[in-house]
Protein backbone atom coordinates (compact mmCIF):
# COMPACT_ATOMS: atom_id res chain seq x y z
CA UNK A 1 0.00 0.00 0.00
CA UNK A 2 2.85 2.48 1.05
CA UNK A 3 4.26 1.77 -2.93
CA UNK A 4 1.27 2.78 -4.32
CA UNK A 5 0.21 6.40 -2.31
CA UNK A 6 3.82 7.52 -2.03
CA UNK A 7 4.09 8.36 -5.47
CA UNK A 8 0.47 9.33 -5.57
CA UNK A 9 1.39 11.88 -2.86
CA UNK A 10 4.15 12.46 -3.83
CA UNK A 11 2.26 13.44 -7.77
CA UNK A 12 -0.81 15.21 -5.62
CA UNK A 13 1.86 17.41 -3.83
CA UNK A 14 3.62 17.85 -7.69
CA UNK A 15 0.57 19.30 -8.96
CA UNK A 16 -0.45 21.81 -5.95
CA UNK A 17 3.08 22.93 -6.01
CA UNK A 18 3.18 23.43 -10.20
CA UNK A 19 -0.07 24.69 -9.86
CA UNK A 20 1.09 27.84 -6.69
CA UNK A 21 4.15 28.40 -8.73
CA UNK A 22 2.53 29.18 -12.01
CA UNK A 23 0.15 31.19 -9.85
CA UNK A 24 2.83 33.18 -8.09
CA UNK A 25 4.47 33.64 -11.37
CA UNK A 26 1.65 34.51 -13.20
CA UNK A 27 1.21 37.36 -10.73
CA UNK A 28 4.25 38.48 -10.71
CA UNK A 29 4.51 39.01 -14.05
CA UNK A 30 1.42 40.82 -13.80
CA UNK A 31 2.12 43.13 -11.00
CA UNK A 32 5.87 43.60 -13.39
CA UNK A 33 3.23 44.46 -16.29
CA UNK A 34 0.59 46.85 -14.31
CA UNK A 35 4.08 48.51 -12.97
CA UNK A 36 5.87 48.74 -16.22
CA UNK A 37 2.48 50.63 -17.25
CA UNK A 38 2.01 52.90 -14.72
CA UNK A 39 5.66 53.55 -15.94
CA UNK A 40 5.06 54.45 -19.19
CA UNK A 41 1.56 56.23 -17.87
CA UNK A 42 3.81 58.71 -15.87
CA UNK A 43 6.40 59.13 -18.84
CA UNK A 44 3.84 60.20 -20.99
CA UNK A 45 2.07 62.18 -18.61
CA UNK A 46 5.91 63.55 -17.67
CA UNK A 47 6.14 64.58 -21.31
CA UNK A 48 2.50 66.54 -21.30
CA UNK A 49 3.34 68.31 -18.58
CA UNK A 50 6.41 69.00 -19.89
CA UNK A 51 4.84 70.55 -23.16
CA UNK A 52 2.62 72.26 -21.11
CA UNK A 53 5.71 73.62 -19.43
CA UNK A 54 7.11 74.49 -23.16
CA UNK A 55 3.82 76.60 -23.94
CA UNK A 56 3.55 78.21 -20.46
CA UNK A 57 6.78 79.95 -20.79
CA UNK A 58 5.89 81.18 -24.36
CA UNK A 59 3.38 82.62 -22.93
CA UNK A 60 5.60 84.43 -20.56
CA UNK A 61 7.71 85.59 -23.27
CA UNK A 62 5.04 86.85 -25.37
CA UNK A 63 3.90 88.75 -21.72
CA UNK A 64 7.09 90.32 -21.19
CA UNK A 65 7.70 91.40 -24.90
CA UNK A 66 4.28 93.49 -24.78
CA UNK A 67 4.66 94.49 -21.69
CA UNK A 68 1.41 92.48 -20.38
CA UNK A 69 2.60 91.94 -16.67
CA UNK A 70 -0.85 90.03 -15.88
CA UNK A 71 0.02 87.65 -18.40
CA UNK A 72 3.33 87.23 -17.62
CA UNK A 73 2.96 86.74 -14.03
CA UNK A 74 0.31 84.38 -14.48
CA UNK A 75 1.96 82.19 -17.03
CA UNK A 76 5.06 82.22 -14.82
CA UNK A 77 2.93 81.01 -11.90
CA UNK A 78 1.23 78.03 -14.03
CA UNK A 79 4.93 76.88 -15.43
CA UNK A 80 6.41 77.22 -11.96
CA UNK A 81 3.58 74.51 -10.79
CA UNK A 82 4.17 72.31 -14.16
CA UNK A 83 8.13 72.28 -13.32
CA UNK A 84 7.13 70.89 -10.13
CA UNK A 85 5.20 68.09 -11.75
CA UNK A 86 7.90 67.71 -14.01
CA UNK A 87 10.55 67.38 -11.15
CA UNK A 88 8.64 65.07 -8.84
CA UNK A 89 8.16 62.88 -12.40
CA UNK A 90 11.50 62.31 -13.15
CA UNK A 91 12.03 61.39 -9.31
CA UNK A 92 9.84 59.43 -8.87
CA UNK A 93 10.46 57.42 -12.44
CA UNK A 94 14.38 57.35 -11.11
CA UNK A 95 13.57 56.32 -7.48
CA UNK A 96 10.13 56.03 -6.79
CA UNK A 97 7.41 58.13 -5.13
CA UNK A 98 4.28 59.69 -6.12
CA UNK A 99 3.93 60.99 -9.94
CA UNK A 100 0.97 62.59 -11.63
CA UNK A 101 -0.58 61.70 -13.73
CA UNK A 102 -3.49 63.45 -16.10
CA UNK A 103 -6.29 64.27 -13.05
CA UNK A 104 -4.39 61.67 -10.61
CA UNK A 105 -1.65 60.68 -8.27
CA UNK A 106 0.13 57.37 -8.58
CA UNK A 107 2.67 55.56 -6.08
CA UNK A 108 5.58 53.96 -8.46
CA UNK A 109 8.31 51.95 -7.71
CA UNK A 110 11.90 52.18 -8.93
CA UNK A 111 13.10 49.90 -12.49
CA UNK A 112 15.84 48.03 -11.76
CA UNK A 113 16.36 47.89 -15.54
CA UNK A 114 20.06 49.27 -16.30
CA UNK A 115 18.79 50.63 -19.31
CA UNK A 116 15.40 52.69 -18.15
CA UNK A 117 18.10 53.76 -14.78
CA UNK A 118 20.81 55.26 -17.30
CA UNK A 119 18.02 56.83 -19.60
CA UNK A 120 16.52 58.61 -16.47
CA UNK A 121 20.14 59.33 -15.42
CA UNK A 122 20.22 61.21 -18.48
CA UNK A 123 16.82 62.96 -18.60
CA UNK A 124 17.53 64.58 -15.48
CA UNK A 125 20.25 66.81 -16.73
CA UNK A 126 18.28 67.56 -19.45
CA UNK A 127 15.32 68.68 -17.37
CA UNK A 128 18.02 71.06 -15.52
CA UNK A 129 18.88 72.30 -18.50
CA UNK A 130 15.45 73.43 -19.75
CA UNK A 131 14.86 74.95 -16.75
CA UNK A 132 17.98 76.96 -17.11
CA UNK A 133 17.19 78.21 -20.81
CA UNK A 134 13.48 78.84 -19.26
CA UNK A 135 15.20 81.04 -16.64
CA UNK A 136 17.57 82.66 -19.02
CA UNK A 137 14.76 83.72 -21.64
CA UNK A 138 12.55 85.22 -19.30
CA UNK A 139 15.79 87.59 -17.87
CA UNK A 140 17.39 88.12 -21.41
CA UNK A 141 17.16 91.91 -22.88
CA UNK A 142 15.86 90.56 -26.57
CA UNK A 143 12.33 89.78 -25.94
CA UNK A 144 11.89 89.07 -29.83
CA UNK A 145 10.44 85.75 -30.18
CA UNK A 146 12.52 85.89 -33.71
CA UNK A 147 16.29 85.10 -33.75
CA UNK A 148 16.56 85.12 -30.12
CA UNK A 149 19.16 82.68 -29.13
CA UNK A 150 17.84 81.78 -25.44
CA UNK A 151 14.65 80.75 -26.85
CA UNK A 152 16.40 78.76 -29.66
CA UNK A 153 18.72 77.23 -26.71
CA UNK A 154 15.37 76.86 -24.87
CA UNK A 155 13.87 74.53 -27.55
CA UNK A 156 17.16 72.46 -28.17
CA UNK A 157 17.20 71.46 -24.62
CA UNK A 158 12.90 71.22 -24.57
CA UNK A 159 13.61 68.92 -27.79
CA UNK A 160 16.14 66.68 -26.12
CA UNK A 161 14.49 65.88 -23.30
CA UNK A 162 11.33 64.99 -24.84
CA UNK A 163 13.38 62.63 -27.38
CA UNK A 164 15.16 61.06 -23.99
CA UNK A 165 11.24 60.96 -22.93
CA UNK A 166 10.73 59.11 -26.15
CA UNK A 167 13.26 56.70 -25.76
CA UNK A 168 11.94 55.99 -22.48
CA UNK A 169 8.62 55.39 -23.60
CA UNK A 170 9.77 52.77 -26.30
CA UNK A 171 11.77 50.93 -23.70
CA UNK A 172 8.88 50.95 -21.17
CA UNK A 173 6.67 49.68 -24.14
CA UNK A 174 8.97 47.24 -25.62
CA UNK A 175 9.31 45.41 -21.96
CA UNK A 176 5.79 45.81 -21.08
CA UNK A 177 4.77 44.09 -24.28
CA UNK A 178 7.46 41.41 -23.33
CA UNK A 179 5.82 40.99 -19.62
CA UNK A 180 2.21 41.02 -22.12
CA UNK A 181 3.81 37.81 -23.49
CA UNK A 182 5.31 36.30 -20.76
CA UNK A 183 2.14 36.35 -19.17
CA UNK A 184 -0.27 35.24 -21.77
CA UNK A 185 2.40 31.94 -21.96
CA UNK A 186 2.26 31.51 -18.44
CA UNK A 187 -1.68 31.87 -18.42
CA UNK A 188 -1.80 29.67 -21.71
CA UNK A 189 0.42 26.85 -19.65
CA UNK A 190 -1.53 26.78 -16.31
CA UNK A 191 -3.98 25.15 -17.59
CA UNK A 192 -2.08 22.73 -19.67
CA UNK A 193 0.04 21.90 -16.83
CA UNK A 194 -2.86 20.94 -14.75
CA UNK A 195 -4.74 19.01 -16.85
CA UNK A 196 -1.08 16.80 -18.00
CA UNK A 197 -0.77 16.63 -14.32
CA UNK A 198 -4.40 15.18 -13.87
CA UNK A 199 -3.72 13.25 -16.93
CA UNK A 200 -0.80 11.81 -15.19
CA UNK A 201 -2.59 11.13 -11.69
CA UNK A 202 -5.71 9.34 -13.91
CA UNK A 203 -2.59 6.95 -15.95
CA UNK A 204 -1.01 6.12 -12.17
CA UNK A 205 -4.43 5.57 -10.93
CA UNK A 206 -5.23 3.03 -13.82
CA UNK A 207 -2.03 1.63 -14.24
CA UNK A 208 -1.28 1.05 -10.25
CA UNK A 209 -4.50 0.89 -8.22
CA UNK A 210 -7.05 0.00 -11.22
CA UNK A 211 -5.00 -2.37 -13.31
CA UNK A 212 -3.90 -4.52 -10.16
CA UNK A 213 -7.34 -4.46 -8.64
CA UNK A 214 -8.31 -6.23 -11.68
CA UNK A 215 -5.83 -8.86 -12.10
CA UNK A 216 -6.59 -9.62 -8.58
CA UNK A 217 -10.31 -10.03 -9.15
CA UNK A 218 -9.18 -12.23 -11.90
CA UNK A 219 -6.90 -14.58 -9.91
CA UNK A 220 -9.38 -14.58 -7.43
CA UNK A 221 -12.45 -15.53 -10.07
CA UNK A 222 -9.74 -18.30 -11.07
CA UNK A 223 -9.33 -19.60 -7.69
CA UNK A 224 -12.55 -19.58 -6.75
CA UNK A 225 -13.64 -22.04 -9.61
CA UNK A 226 -10.49 -24.40 -8.37
CA UNK A 227 -12.01 -24.27 -5.55
CA UNK A 228 -15.60 -25.65 -6.81
CA UNK A 229 -14.27 -28.09 -8.91
CA UNK A 230 -11.82 -29.39 -5.98
CA UNK A 231 -14.97 -29.12 -3.94
CA UNK A 232 -17.04 -30.70 -6.74
CA UNK A 233 -14.53 -33.85 -6.79
CA UNK A 234 -14.25 -34.12 -3.23
CA UNK A 235 -18.30 -34.41 -3.10
CA UNK A 236 -18.04 -37.06 -5.65
CA UNK A 237 -15.47 -39.19 -3.88
CA UNK A 238 -17.26 -38.87 -0.77
CA UNK A 239 -20.27 -40.47 -2.74
CA UNK A 240 -18.02 -43.11 -3.83
CA UNK A 241 -16.79 -43.92 -0.52
CA UNK A 242 -20.27 -43.94 1.14
CA UNK A 243 -20.95 -46.52 -1.59
CA UNK A 244 -18.22 -48.50 -1.21
CA UNK A 245 -18.58 -48.45 2.64
CA UNK A 246 -22.49 -49.25 2.02
CA UNK A 247 -21.45 -52.23 -0.34
CA UNK A 248 -18.58 -53.20 2.42
CA UNK A 249 -21.41 -53.08 5.26
CA UNK A 250 -23.53 -55.00 3.71
CA UNK A 251 -20.50 -57.84 2.82
CA UNK A 252 -19.69 -57.33 6.80
CA UNK A 253 -23.29 -58.61 7.52
CA UNK A 254 -22.91 -61.62 5.74
CA UNK A 255 -19.55 -62.21 7.02
CA UNK A 256 -20.78 -62.05 10.33
CA UNK A 257 -23.51 -65.04 9.35
CA UNK A 258 -20.55 -67.31 8.06
CA UNK A 259 -18.70 -67.16 11.33
CA UNK A 260 -21.81 -67.84 13.31
CA UNK A 261 -21.87 -70.88 11.26
CA UNK A 262 -18.11 -71.69 11.50
CA UNK A 263 -17.48 -70.39 15.67
CA UNK A 264 -16.91 -74.20 15.89
CA UNK A 265 -14.00 -74.28 13.82
CA UNK A 266 -12.50 -71.20 15.27
CA UNK A 267 -11.84 -72.78 18.42
CA UNK A 268 -10.30 -74.88 16.54
CA UNK A 269 -7.32 -72.61 14.79
CA UNK A 270 -7.14 -70.22 17.70
CA UNK A 271 -3.63 -70.70 18.48
CA UNK A 272 -2.95 -70.49 14.71
CA UNK A 273 -5.03 -67.73 14.73
CA UNK A 274 -3.41 -65.68 17.49
CA UNK A 275 -0.41 -66.46 16.15
CA UNK A 276 -2.01 -64.45 13.25
CA UNK A 277 -3.34 -61.89 15.41
CA UNK A 278 0.63 -61.19 17.15
CA UNK A 279 2.00 -61.00 13.55
CA UNK A 280 -0.21 -58.58 12.47
CA UNK A 281 -0.18 -56.32 15.64
CA UNK A 282 3.62 -56.60 14.68
CA UNK A 283 3.33 -55.33 11.09
CA UNK A 284 0.75 -52.78 12.58
CA UNK A 285 3.57 -51.36 14.88
CA UNK A 286 5.61 -51.70 12.28
CA UNK A 287 3.11 -49.59 9.78
CA UNK A 288 2.50 -46.95 12.54
CA UNK A 289 6.36 -46.80 12.82
CA UNK A 290 6.73 -46.54 8.82
CA UNK A 291 4.19 -43.97 8.99
CA UNK A 292 5.46 -42.32 11.92
CA UNK A 293 9.18 -41.97 10.14
CA UNK A 294 7.65 -40.91 6.51
CA UNK A 295 5.77 -38.03 8.13
CA UNK A 296 8.92 -37.19 9.85
CA UNK A 297 11.39 -37.61 6.67
CA UNK A 298 8.00 -35.64 4.63
CA UNK A 299 8.52 -32.80 7.12
CA UNK A 300 12.47 -32.57 7.32
CA UNK A 301 12.19 -32.79 3.09
CA UNK A 302 9.40 -29.83 3.57
CA UNK A 303 11.65 -28.02 5.73
CA UNK A 304 15.11 -28.29 3.38
CA UNK A 305 12.61 -27.21 0.61
CA UNK A 306 11.87 -24.22 2.16
CA UNK A 307 15.23 -23.50 3.13
CA UNK A 308 16.51 -23.94 -0.18
CA UNK A 309 13.69 -21.62 -1.51
CA UNK A 310 14.66 -19.22 0.89
CA UNK A 311 18.51 -19.14 0.31
CA UNK A 312 17.46 -19.09 -2.93
CA UNK A 313 15.58 -15.77 -2.51
CA UNK A 314 18.73 -14.08 -0.55
CA UNK A 315 20.85 -15.19 -3.20
CA UNK A 316 18.35 -13.37 -5.93
CA UNK A 317 17.95 -10.38 -3.70
CA UNK A 318 22.09 -10.20 -3.32
CA UNK A 319 22.68 -10.54 -6.77
CA UNK A 320 20.59 -7.15 -7.33
CA UNK A 321 17.84 -9.20 -9.86
CA UNK A 322 20.83 -10.34 -12.18
CA UNK A 323 19.87 -13.39 -14.81
CA UNK A 324 22.17 -15.60 -12.63
CA UNK A 325 19.34 -15.59 -9.98
CA UNK A 326 16.33 -15.69 -12.59
CA UNK A 327 18.06 -19.19 -14.06
CA UNK A 328 18.20 -20.66 -10.84
CA UNK A 329 15.40 -20.05 -9.61
CA UNK A 330 13.56 -20.66 -12.98
CA UNK A 331 15.65 -23.92 -12.67
CA UNK A 332 14.64 -24.46 -9.08
CA UNK A 333 11.55 -23.90 -9.63
CA UNK A 334 10.92 -26.77 -12.39
CA UNK A 335 12.40 -29.04 -9.79
CA UNK A 336 9.81 -27.59 -7.17
CA UNK A 337 6.88 -28.69 -9.36
CA UNK A 338 7.97 -31.94 -9.27
CA UNK A 339 8.70 -31.94 -5.29
CA UNK A 340 4.97 -30.77 -5.12
CA UNK A 341 3.94 -33.13 -7.85
CA UNK A 342 5.47 -35.68 -5.36
CA UNK A 343 4.45 -34.36 -2.46
CA UNK A 344 0.55 -34.58 -3.43
CA UNK A 345 1.02 -38.47 -4.29
CA UNK A 346 2.73 -39.03 -1.58
CA UNK A 347 -0.26 -37.40 0.74
CA UNK A 348 -3.13 -39.03 -1.50
CA UNK A 349 -1.34 -42.46 -1.16
CA UNK A 350 -1.00 -41.70 2.66
CA UNK A 351 -4.72 -41.11 2.89
CA UNK A 352 -5.85 -43.48 0.95
CA UNK A 353 -3.96 -46.62 3.15
CA UNK A 354 -6.53 -48.89 3.73
CA UNK A 355 -6.53 -49.44 7.45
CA UNK A 356 -10.06 -49.76 8.15
CA UNK A 357 -10.21 -53.64 6.89
CA UNK A 358 -7.41 -54.32 9.70
CA UNK A 359 -9.92 -52.59 12.07
CA UNK A 360 -12.75 -54.66 10.90
CA UNK A 361 -11.27 -57.66 11.47
CA UNK A 362 -9.83 -56.89 14.65
CA UNK A 363 -13.54 -56.04 15.49
CA UNK A 364 -14.84 -59.51 14.03
CA UNK A 365 -12.26 -61.14 16.11
CA UNK A 366 -13.16 -59.33 19.53
CA UNK A 367 -16.95 -60.17 18.63
CA UNK A 368 -16.06 -63.82 18.22
CA UNK A 369 -13.41 -64.03 21.11
CA UNK A 370 -15.45 -66.12 23.74
CA UNK A 371 -15.78 -68.98 20.87
CA UNK A 372 -13.24 -68.53 18.30
CA UNK A 373 -12.33 -72.53 18.06
CA UNK A 374 -15.74 -72.38 16.10
CA UNK A 375 -15.31 -70.01 14.67
CA UNK A 376 -12.38 -70.17 12.38
CA UNK A 377 -14.07 -73.96 11.85
CA UNK A 378 -17.47 -73.74 11.34
CA UNK A 379 -17.81 -69.99 10.02
CA UNK A 380 -16.99 -69.53 6.64
CA UNK A 381 -15.59 -65.74 7.36
CA UNK A 382 -13.59 -67.37 9.96
CA UNK A 383 -11.92 -69.91 7.75
CA UNK A 384 -10.88 -67.10 4.71
CA UNK A 385 -9.78 -65.05 7.68
CA UNK A 386 -6.24 -66.15 7.04
CA UNK A 387 -5.99 -66.09 3.74
CA UNK A 388 -7.26 -62.42 3.56
CA UNK A 389 -4.51 -60.96 6.47
CA UNK A 390 -1.82 -63.25 4.18
CA UNK A 391 -3.12 -60.68 0.73
CA UNK A 392 -3.73 -57.83 2.97
CA UNK A 393 0.15 -57.96 4.60
CA UNK A 394 1.43 -58.65 0.58
CA UNK A 395 -0.95 -55.47 -0.07
CA UNK A 396 0.45 -53.16 2.63
CA UNK A 397 3.88 -54.17 1.39
CA UNK A 398 3.44 -53.16 -2.31
CA UNK A 399 2.11 -49.95 -0.97
CA UNK A 400 5.10 -49.12 1.89
CA UNK A 401 7.12 -50.02 -1.09
CA UNK A 402 5.91 -47.50 -3.22
CA UNK A 403 5.83 -44.83 -0.47
CA UNK A 404 9.65 -45.43 0.04
CA UNK A 405 9.90 -44.71 -4.09
CA UNK A 406 7.90 -41.71 -3.11
CA UNK A 407 10.00 -40.77 -0.63
CA UNK A 408 13.09 -41.64 -2.85
CA UNK A 409 11.48 -39.04 -5.69
CA UNK A 410 11.32 -36.18 -3.21
CA UNK A 411 15.09 -36.83 -1.90
CA UNK A 412 16.61 -37.02 -5.54
CA UNK A 413 14.32 -34.02 -6.43
CA UNK A 414 15.96 -31.79 -3.06
CA UNK A 415 19.23 -33.27 -4.32
CA UNK A 416 18.87 -31.20 -7.50
CA UNK A 417 17.64 -28.42 -5.80
CA UNK A 418 20.62 -28.19 -3.35
CA UNK A 419 23.08 -28.82 -6.30
CA UNK A 420 21.68 -25.97 -8.19
CA UNK A 421 21.76 -23.63 -5.22
CA UNK A 422 25.26 -24.92 -4.08
CA UNK A 423 26.41 -23.41 -8.30
CA UNK A 424 24.46 -20.11 -7.63
CA UNK A 425 26.15 -19.54 -4.35
CA UNK A 426 29.83 -19.61 -5.70
CA UNK A 427 28.35 -16.50 -7.89
CA UNK A 428 26.51 -15.21 -5.11
CA UNK A 429 28.74 -12.76 -3.06
CA UNK A 430 29.65 -9.71 -4.86
CA UNK A 431 33.38 -8.44 -4.45
CA UNK A 432 34.30 -5.75 -6.80
CA UNK A 433 37.78 -6.87 -6.81
CA UNK A 434 40.13 -8.08 -9.66
CA UNK A 435 41.21 -12.15 -9.42
CA UNK A 436 42.92 -14.44 -11.59
CA UNK A 437 39.66 -16.15 -14.13
CA UNK A 438 39.63 -18.68 -16.51
CA UNK A 439 37.04 -17.12 -19.34
CA UNK A 440 36.32 -20.41 -20.57
CA UNK A 441 35.19 -21.40 -17.66
CA UNK A 442 33.40 -18.83 -17.22
CA UNK A 443 31.33 -18.74 -20.49
CA UNK A 444 30.75 -22.27 -19.69
CA UNK A 445 29.02 -21.47 -16.42
CA UNK A 446 27.32 -18.73 -18.24
CA UNK A 447 25.88 -20.75 -20.95
CA UNK A 448 24.91 -23.82 -18.61
CA UNK A 449 22.76 -20.97 -15.95
CA UNK A 450 21.18 -19.79 -19.25
CA UNK A 451 20.70 -22.34 -22.10
CA UNK A 452 19.43 -24.87 -19.33
CA UNK A 453 16.44 -26.06 -21.77
CA UNK A 454 17.38 -24.44 -24.39
CA UNK A 455 17.86 -27.63 -26.67
CA UNK A 456 14.17 -28.33 -25.84
CA UNK A 457 13.73 -25.40 -27.95
CA UNK A 458 15.11 -26.63 -31.10
CA UNK A 459 18.90 -24.43 -30.66
CA UNK A 460 22.24 -25.84 -31.93
CA UNK A 461 24.83 -24.43 -29.18
CA UNK A 462 28.41 -23.89 -30.28
CA UNK A 463 30.89 -22.90 -28.74
CA UNK A 464 34.80 -21.53 -30.44
CA UNK A 465 36.57 -20.61 -26.96
CA UNK A 466 40.64 -20.08 -28.01
CA UNK A 467 42.92 -21.28 -25.24
CA UNK A 468 43.90 -18.25 -22.84
CA UNK A 469 45.53 -17.63 -19.81
CA UNK A 470 44.31 -16.60 -16.31
CA UNK A 471 43.36 -13.23 -16.53
CA UNK A 472 43.03 -10.55 -13.95
CA UNK A 473 39.37 -9.12 -14.10
CA UNK A 474 36.26 -9.53 -12.14
CA UNK A 475 34.50 -12.69 -13.11
CA UNK A 476 30.98 -10.87 -11.55
CA UNK A 477 30.95 -8.50 -13.96
CA UNK A 478 32.07 -10.71 -16.65
CA UNK A 479 29.17 -12.79 -15.64
CA UNK A 480 26.83 -10.51 -15.33
CA UNK A 481 27.85 -9.08 -18.92
CA UNK A 482 27.31 -12.87 -20.81
CA UNK A 483 24.06 -13.73 -18.95
CA UNK A 484 22.20 -10.51 -20.00
CA UNK A 485 24.26 -11.13 -23.37
CA UNK A 486 22.58 -14.53 -23.50
CA UNK A 487 19.35 -13.56 -22.38
CA UNK A 488 19.23 -11.41 -25.23
CA UNK A 489 20.08 -14.11 -27.40
CA UNK A 490 17.65 -16.65 -25.93
CA UNK A 491 14.91 -14.03 -26.97
CA UNK A 492 15.40 -13.35 -30.23
CA UNK A 493 15.78 -16.84 -30.78
CA UNK A 494 12.48 -17.56 -29.56
CA UNK A 495 11.07 -14.36 -31.62
CA UNK A 496 12.75 -16.42 -34.45
CA UNK A 497 10.19 -19.19 -36.57
CA UNK A 498 11.70 -22.05 -38.45
CA UNK A 499 14.38 -24.52 -37.75
CA UNK A 500 18.30 -23.85 -37.88
CA UNK A 501 18.54 -21.92 -34.49
CA UNK A 502 22.00 -21.41 -33.74
CA UNK A 503 23.89 -19.72 -30.52
CA UNK A 504 27.61 -19.16 -30.85
CA UNK A 505 29.98 -17.96 -28.28
CA UNK A 506 33.62 -17.32 -29.15
CA UNK A 507 36.37 -16.10 -26.91
CA UNK A 508 39.47 -15.05 -28.57
CA UNK A 509 42.35 -12.53 -28.30
CA UNK A 510 42.27 -10.04 -31.43
CA UNK A 511 45.41 -8.10 -29.89
CA UNK A 512 48.34 -8.47 -27.46
CA UNK A 513 46.51 -6.51 -24.77
CA UNK A 514 42.82 -6.97 -25.28
CA UNK A 515 40.49 -10.37 -25.33
CA UNK A 516 37.16 -10.37 -26.68
CA UNK A 517 33.74 -12.59 -26.05
CA UNK A 518 31.55 -12.82 -28.88
CA UNK A 519 28.00 -13.79 -28.64
CA UNK A 520 25.99 -14.54 -31.83
CA UNK A 521 22.60 -15.17 -33.03
CA UNK A 522 21.12 -16.11 -36.48
CA UNK A 523 17.14 -15.27 -34.16
CA UNK A 524 15.25 -11.99 -35.36
CA UNK A 525 18.08 -9.39 -35.42
CA UNK A 526 18.47 -5.55 -35.37
CA UNK A 527 17.24 -2.84 -37.37
CA UNK A 528 20.57 -0.78 -38.30
CA UNK A 529 18.66 2.71 -36.82
CA UNK A 530 18.31 1.19 -33.16
CA UNK A 531 21.85 -0.59 -32.99
CA UNK A 532 22.67 3.42 -31.21
CA UNK A 533 19.59 3.39 -29.24
CA UNK A 534 20.01 0.22 -27.64
CA UNK A 535 22.37 0.96 -25.12
CA UNK A 536 20.25 3.56 -24.27
CA UNK A 537 18.68 3.81 -20.89
CA UNK A 538 15.11 2.06 -20.29
CA UNK A 539 15.40 1.74 -24.71
CA UNK A 540 14.04 -2.01 -25.56
CA UNK A 541 12.20 -4.12 -28.08
CA UNK A 542 11.16 -6.76 -26.23
CA UNK A 543 7.46 -6.84 -24.65
CA UNK A 544 8.30 -6.68 -20.42
CA UNK A 545 11.29 -5.69 -20.86
CA UNK A 546 12.87 -3.21 -18.53
CA UNK A 547 15.64 -1.27 -20.89
CA UNK A 548 18.19 -1.52 -18.53
CA UNK A 549 20.05 -4.90 -19.17
CA UNK A 550 22.21 -3.70 -21.95
CA UNK A 551 22.54 -0.07 -20.68
CA UNK A 552 24.03 -1.78 -17.59
CA UNK A 553 26.19 -3.90 -19.70
CA UNK A 554 27.49 -1.04 -21.28
CA UNK A 555 27.80 0.38 -18.10
CA UNK A 556 30.12 -2.20 -16.39
CA UNK A 557 32.49 -2.49 -19.68
CA UNK A 558 33.39 1.03 -19.49
CA UNK A 559 34.06 0.92 -15.60
CA UNK A 560 36.03 -2.26 -16.54
CA UNK A 561 38.23 -0.47 -18.74
CA UNK A 562 36.43 -2.15 -21.61
CA UNK A 563 33.63 -1.74 -24.78
CA UNK A 564 30.37 -3.26 -25.55
CA UNK A 565 29.47 -3.14 -29.01
CA UNK A 566 26.60 -4.63 -31.36
CA UNK A 567 26.20 -5.69 -35.02
CA UNK A 568 23.42 -6.99 -37.01
CA UNK A 569 22.85 -6.95 -41.02
CA UNK A 570 19.29 -6.06 -40.39
CA UNK A 571 16.14 -7.77 -39.24
CA UNK A 572 15.87 -11.54 -40.11
CA UNK A 573 19.68 -11.77 -40.49
CA UNK A 574 21.05 -11.76 -36.43
CA UNK A 575 23.24 -10.04 -34.25
CA UNK A 576 26.33 -10.13 -32.59
CA UNK A 577 26.86 -8.64 -29.53
CA UNK A 578 31.06 -8.04 -29.11
CA UNK A 579 32.47 -7.71 -25.31
CA UNK A 580 36.45 -6.16 -25.46
CA UNK A 581 38.21 -5.88 -22.34
CA UNK A 582 42.40 -5.28 -21.75
CA UNK A 583 44.13 -8.48 -20.99
CA UNK A 584 45.97 -8.66 -18.15
CA UNK A 585 47.36 -11.83 -17.28
CA UNK A 586 47.70 -12.97 -13.81
CA UNK A 587 51.08 -13.15 -12.41
CA UNK A 588 53.61 -15.94 -12.55
CA UNK A 589 51.30 -16.99 -16.11
CA UNK A 590 53.51 -16.60 -19.59
CA UNK A 591 51.12 -14.30 -22.37
CA UNK A 592 49.84 -16.41 -25.07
Amino acid sequence: MRGLVQPFVVLLAASVALQLASLLAVREIGLRTEQRRLLLSASDATRELLDRYESNMYLAVVGLSTSDWDLLLRQRKLAKALEAQVTQNLTALQRGGTAHLVGAEVSLLADDDPATKERLAAAEPLWAEVRTSAVRVLRSDNQSLRNNPDIERFQAASRRLDEALDALDADLGRRAGSDLLWLGRAQRALPVGSVALMLLLAVFVFRRILLPFDASMKDLARSEGALRVARDELERRVEERTAELSTANTELVAEREKLARANQELEAQREKLLRANTELERQEEALRRSNEELERRVEERTAELREAQQRSLELARQAGMTEIASNVLHNVGNVLNHVNTGSAMLAERLRALRVEPILKAAELLEAQKANLARFFSTDERGRRLPEYFGKLGQSLAAERAELVALVGGLEEHVAHIRAVVDFQQSYATVTNLDEPVDLAVILDDALRISMANVRRGGVVVERALSPLPRVLCDKHKVLQIVLNLLANAKWALDEREGDGKRLSVRLARPAEDRVRIQVIDNGVGIDAALLTKIFQHGFTTRKGGHGFGLHSSALVARAMGGTLAAESEGPGRGATFTLEFPFRPAGGEASA
